[in-house]
């Protein structure tokens, strides 16, 4: 069941990504009320902030076209068409959930991308 929400929470990311445009300037993620984090993409470094607005801002990743952050996820599209994600705190460590791919329209528009290539996992008893 935890790969399944794994699953659909990428899914959800992906298409989060891949609904907007590229942005070439510094851009803040859109948080739903409440949430205890805000980013902001800056020069396609990813930085993030938790909890107090008076905290530092973490820099997460380097390479970013686009992120998104749900809850205790943050979910990233790096210039090298790789989907990582990464859920707990700011200091764990990124998983590589899917490849990319334009299957028409253009990287600039953000049109019609679409994971491609999932990255396979391999189970563990619970």
């Amino acid at each position: 069941m935890s790969s399944v929400r794994i699953t659909l929470t990428a899914a959800a990311l992906v298409a989060g990504i891949a609904a907007g445009g590229l942005q070439a300037t510094a851009s803040a993620g859109e948080l739903p009320p409440g949430s205890p984090r805000v980013g902001v993409l800056a020069g396609g470094q990813l930085l993030v902030k938790e909890g107090n607005l008076y905290d530092s801002w973490v820099p997460e990743i380097d390479g970013v076209q686009k992120f998104e952050i749900a809850g205790d996820r943050i979910g990233v599209l790096t210039a090298d068409s790789r989907l990582l994600v990464k859920e707990g705190n700011l200091w764990t460590n990124w998983v590589e959930e899917a490849v990319v791919s334009a299957t028409s329209g253009s990287p600039a528009t953000g049109s019609a991308w679409c994971a491609t290539t999932p990255r396979p996992r391999s189970r563990t008893a619970r």
